[in-house]
């Protein structure tokens, strides 16, 4: 599945033209990624669902090692049932 946060403040925007934003309004929007990531990936882990992020695509919790970030896309670990 895809996510992505809700720009509440902003109803009528559809995505946040980012490409315009100060180096500060880009970290509060990584930082609401890493948000509602981490509800969600919590949710899941409270549930015994083994989600995996797209920053972490082998689940070890170390996102730098990984060259492409799919910051919306989580999933059900491959053979999961």
């Amino acid at each position: 599945a895809d996510i992505a946060p809700w720009f509440a403040e902003e109803p009528h925007v559809r995505w946040p033209d980012a490409s315009r934003w100060s180096e500060e309004e880009k970290r509060f929007l990584e930082m609401r990624w890493l948000q509602t990531i981490g509800i969600i990936m919590g949710v899941g882990h409270e549930m015994g669902i083994p989600l995996t992020s797209g920053l972490d695509w082998d689940r070890d919790f170390n996102f730098a090692e990984h060259q492409f970030h799919d910051w919306p896309h989580l999933q059900l670990p491959k053979g999961y049932v």
